[in-house]
C-alpha cells in the first residue's frame, strides 16, 4: 500500500512533456497535494475496511479463546454456625500434584494433658516436631482414619521427635495413655482451602473450571464430601453450617 502510494505520487509529480520549467514547480505542488489527499483517502478507506473484519471475526475466535484460557473461579463459603471449631473445606484437584515444603516445621506438645496447638495447617513434606512439658508420660499417636500414621512415644520432659508427613488428609492425634487428649493436624492436597474458627465468611479463589469433590470437616462431624462444578468466571456461593 505504501510503495503503490509512492508511485502514485511520483508518476503526479513528473511534468508533462513541453510544460515550461517555471511552471513545473507551481504544478508539481498542486498534483502532489492532490495526489496525497487521495492517496490518504484511499488508506483511510482500507484501514476502516481492516477495523470492520477485525470485529467481525472477533466474534468468531472469542469463544475458542476463551477456552484455550478459561478464568479461574471463586467458590464463597458462608458459615451460620460453628459449635465444632475449626470448619475446613477444601477441594479435590484430580491429577494435580501437591507443592511439597520440606522446610516447613510445626510442632504440638504435651501441656497440661492436652495437646497445643489442638489444630494446624502443615504443608506436604512438612515436618512435625513431638514434644512434652509434662512430668508425665504422654504419647503423640497419629492416625489417618483407623490407620497409624506414626506414634511417637516422649515420656521424659523436655524431649523433642521429629516425623515428616507424606501424604495430604486430615489427620487426628490422640494420646493413649490419656484419651481426651485430641488435636488434629491438616495436610492440603493444594491451595484451594479454607479453613473458618467462627461463623461469618470465607472465600476459595483461582480455582480452575471444572468438577471437584468438596469436603467439608468439623472436630466433632467428621467430613462430609459434595460434588460441586464450576465454570468459568463462575463465583459459586455456598452456605454451611458446622455445629
Amino acid at each position: 500500500m505504501l510503495r503503490l502510494l509512492y508511485l502514485l505520487l511520483r508518476q503526479r509529480a513528473r511534468p508533462k512533456r513541453g510544460e515550461r520549467a517555471l511552471d513545473f514547480p507551481a504544478r508539481r505542488r498542486r498534483r502532489a497535494g492532490r495526489a496525497l489527499a487521495v492517496g490518504m483517502a484511499a488508506l483511510m478507506a482500507c484501514v476502516a475496511a481492516g477495523v470492520i473484519v477485525a470485529y467481525k471475526h472477533f466474534e468468531f475466535v472469542r469463544t475458542p479463546l476463551d477456552w484455550v484460557r478459561p478464568r479461574t473461579a471463586t467458590l464463597a463459603l458462608r458459615v451460620d454456625e460453628l459449635a465444632s471449631a475449626p470448619l475446613v473445606a477444601y477441594l479435590d484437584v484430580p491429577g494435580r500434584q501437591p507443592q511439597a515444603d520440606p522446610g516447613a516445621m510445626v510442632k504440638i506438645t504435651s501441656v497440661n494433658a492436652s495437646f497445643e496447638p489442638r489444630f494446624q495447617v502443615v504443608p506436604i513434606a512438612g515436618t512435625v516436631e513431638v514434644g512434652n512439658r509434662d512430668p508425665v508420660a504422654h504419647n503423640t499417636h497419629v492416625f489417618d482414619g483407623q490407620r497409624t500414621l506414626f506414634n511417637v512415644a516422649v515420656p521424659l520432659q523436655g524431649v523433642r521427635v521429629q516425623r515428616v508427613l507424606g501424604r495430604p488428609g486430615i489427620f487426628e492425634v490422640r494420646c493413649d495413655f490419656h484419651p481426651w487428649m485430641h488435636a488434629w493436624l491438616f495436610v492440603p492436597a493444594g491451595p484451594y482451602h479454607a479453613v473458618v474458627w467462627a461463623p461469618g465468611e470465607a472465600s476459595v479463589r483461582d480455582i480452575p473450571p471444572g468438577s471437584y469433590a468438596l469436603h467439608v470437616w468439623t472436630p466433632a462431624h467428621g467430613d462430609t464430601v459434595r460434588t460441586l462444578t464450576f465454570g468459568s468466571g463462575e463465583v459459586k456461593s455456598l452456605q454451611l453450617a458446622g455445629t
